[in-house]
C-alpha cells in the first residue's frame, strides 16, 4: 500500500468537506442521507489525518486543518437536527 502523503490526506479532507459544505448550505440533490455520508467521511479523514500527522512538520497544519473539518461537521450536524425537528 502506497503511503500517503500530506498533500494527498488532506486532499481528501478538502474534498469531503466540500460535499459536507454542499449538503449544509441546502444545494439541491443533496439531502439528509448525503449530510451523515459527509459526516461519517470528513470524520474518517480527520481521523486519518491525526494518525499519520499528530507530529513532524505538518502537525500545526494537520491541526488547523481538522479544526476547520470540525467545525464544519458542527455546522452540518446542525442542519441534520433542523431537518428531523421538521418531520
Amino acid at each position: 500500500m502506497k503511503k500517503l502523503s500530506f498533500a494527498d490526506v488532506r486532499a481528501m479532507l478538502d474534498e469531503a468537506c466540500l460535499v459536507l459544505r454542499l449538503f449544509t448550505l441546502a444545494r439541491p440533490g443533496f439531502n439528509e442521507q448525503h449530510g451523515k455520508d459527509a459526516i461519517r467521511r470528513v470524520n474518517a479523514q480527520c481521523d486519518r489525518l491525526k494518525a499519520l500527522f499528530a507530529t513532524g512538520p505538518h502537525a500545526k497544519t494537520a491541526a488547523f486543518v481538522m479544526q476547520s473539518a470540525r467545525t464544519r461537521i458542527l455546522a452540518a450536524e446542525a442542519r441534520l437536527a433542523l431537518l428531523q425537528k421538521g418531520r
